[in-house]
């Protein structure tokens, strides 16, 4: 005959599984302190992984993708909030001030690009070119110094940027 599972067992059976899913206000404890806090073992948990029902486990995933496009949000928030301060700066012909905005820009599109990467659909692939490899490439540097001509320490900072990642 075969033993009953402690966990599905455990008076707090219904606490245990959100704690191992990271459903609540407590979000993922580890497994050391789950066992610890019900008085369990960490391999009566590690048994009892098969057996969470698969609606909270779809529940847990579902808050993950929620929390993540929250912060999506954030960072496209930013992004636009930046673009504003380097318009400014463009409008008053404030150099200094335009490369520093600039530079904050460049480091939240980047940040977006790395989220998109890491929330790929599941069962796609990606294909990595490298920018500079890019048959566009050329002429997009090109377009992008040629429209900073009238901002001279934009420019430069630009085709600073560009060379970084060449």
């Amino acid at each position: 005959m075969s033993q009953v599972c402690t966990v599905c067992a455990h008076e707090d059976a219904v606490l245990i599984n959100e704690d191992i899913v990271g459903i609540g206000e407590r979000g993922r404890p580890s497994k050391r302190s789950i066992a610890a806090r019900y008085g369990l073992s960490e391999q009566a948990l590690a048994r009892h992984k098969g057996h969470i029902p698969q609606l909270l486990v779809k529940a847990a995933e579902a808050e993950e993708i929620a929390h993540a496009d929250d912060l999506v949000h954030e960072i496209k928030t930013m992004v636009g909030r930046v673009r504003a301060f380097i318009d400014k700066a463009e409008a008053a012909s404030d150099g200094p001030e335009f490369r520093a905005h600039a530079a904050e820009w460049r480091k939240q599109v980047e940040l977006l690009a790395k989220i998109a990467g890491e929330l790929q659909v599941e069962g796609t692939s990606t294909t990595n070119v490298a920018l500079i490899h890019h048959p566009d490439y050329a002429r997009l540097s090109d377009a992008i110094l040629g429209a900073l001509v009238p901002y001279e320490d934009a420019r430069y900072a630009v085709a600073e940027a560009l060379r970084e990642i060449e």
